[in-house]
């Protein structure tokens, strides 16, 4: 389930990124239908009040993790994320998937943080 399933960004808000990885690329029978998943996960009370967001950036668990911080400027959201979602998403340049993400979010006040 890590590897698909909304990364939590606020205590209501979720980022459903796309599912796609390219280690199973020619094996869709293994791409889990995350939407399918979804939609039956919000019909459970605890899901009520809960906002869940789509973003077409392909990323997967382990590639991205969301960190809340503060400092004499107020809050601000750090994303460490791996290097491999340039691989996932190459036509897109790092600029681009920088305002995709930032845009699911929601927030102006995001630093990124990347890894090998």
């Amino acid at each position: 389930m890590r590897d698909y399933m909304p990364v939590q960004v606020s205590e209501d808000r979720f980022v459903q990124f796309t599912y796609n990885p390219d280690y199973l690329k020619g094996e869709s029978k293994y791409i889990t239908n995350v939407d399918r998943v979804m939609q039956s996960l919000m019909k459970l009370p605890y899901f009520k009040g809960i906002k869940v967001i789509k973003c077409l950036i392909v990323i997967y668990g382990g590639n991205l993790t969301v960190c809340r911080g503060q400092d004499n400027k107020g809050e601000y959201t750090s994303l460490i994320m791996t290097d491999k979602v340039f691989a996932e998403n190459p036509t897109l340049s790092q600029q681009e998937i920088k305002a995709e993400i930032i845009k699911a979010i929601g927030e102006e006040r995001i630093e990124f943080v990347w890894l090998p």
